[in-house]
């Protein structure tokens, strides 16, 4: 069986997913878009996202889940060892 985390998506298939997810997730933020500060590639995906109590986090998508990597737009500097299966 293959190792999920060693999943490649092309960059168009990650903003196919990113959009997905922004469009589910949406109505539950202040805000959240893909992240143009920040390298995405075939295996990772950055999201910014605002809180409705207006926190501000970078969140990484990988085959892994999702996991908060800073506490501010395109910023990398708080990696959590935490993966999540959904954005909830």
């Amino acid at each position: 069986m293959d190792d999920p985390s060693e999943k490649m998506l092309c960059g168009e298939e990650w903003k196919t997913e990113a959009t997905a997810v922004i469009n589910d997730i949406q109505n539950h933020v202040a805000e959240v878009n893909i992240c143009d500060g920040i390298m995405n590639s075939n295996q990772v995906i950055h999201l910014n996202l605002t809180t409705k109590e207006n926190e501000k986090y970078c969140i990484e998508l990988t085959a892994q889940g999702f996991r908060v990597v800073g506490n501010d737009y395109d910023k990398t500097d708080s990696l959590s060892t935490e993966y999540f299966e959904t954005p909830y």
